[in-house]
């Protein structure tokens, strides 16, 4: 395939998960997961690998709004597959930082949170690495969340402070607030 080929079916996957995210906001649900669908197969076609995780994740969330268990299932376990193709990428890989920060949130919601926790935390030290301080903000933010869902409130209550900490260094002011408030959340569940 030509470059300009590639470039153009990139602007094409780009069009669907676009189109998906507008369907979801119309409340057009069955649309947004076609699209999404569409999406990934081009994804899947020229092997992107954090774009391919980032389109299981809008899969896994539609699915789970549907309670469509059997998609669920099978987007879960394309998560698995591309989190072991992903594993063979080098640390300061891009394409491995973002692929891991997407599967770790898939994980979260199959409730496979052992998997989510290992998954995010190597997120976010992959994205260090590669200084994605945003996704490293997230990635913690997401940890505290599978924190709390296994009962370890008081891992939780450190996670969500260390994503205060940076998304306030970056500037992010209300999304910091809102690390403090789930930080204090924790901490209440603990303390009760």
């Amino acid at each position: 395939m030509t470059e300009a080929a590639r470039t153009r079916r990139i602007a094409e996957g780009d069009f669907y998960c676009a189109e998906g995210v507008a369907k979801f906001n119309e409340g057009d649900i069955s649309g947004a997961r076609a699209s999404f669908f569409k999406a990934l197969a081009i994804d899947e076609e020229l092997r992107l690998l954090a774009r391919q995780s980032e389109t299981v994740f809008s899969l896994c969330q539609i699915s789970l709004y549907l309670e469509d268990l059997e998609t669920l299932q099978r987007m879960t376990n394309r998560a698995k597959a591309l989190y072991q193709e992903a594993s063979h990428l080098p640390p300061s890989s891009h394409e491995k930082a973002g692929a891991y920060f997407h599967l770790g949130q898939c994980f979260d919601l199959a409730n496979e949170l052992q998997l989510a926790e290992d998954v995010l935390r190597q997120s976010s030290e992959l994205n260090v690495v590669v200084g994605n301080s945003i996704n490293v903000a997230a990635s913690w933010m997401h940890l505290g969340h599978v924190y709390d869902q296994q009962g370890k409130y008081e891992l939780a209550e450190r996670a969500y402070l260390k994503a205060h900490e940076i998304n306030l260094a970056l500037g992010r002011l209300d999304v910091a607030e809102n690390n403090m408030l789930m930080a204090k959340a924790s901490r209440a569940r603990r303390l009760s």
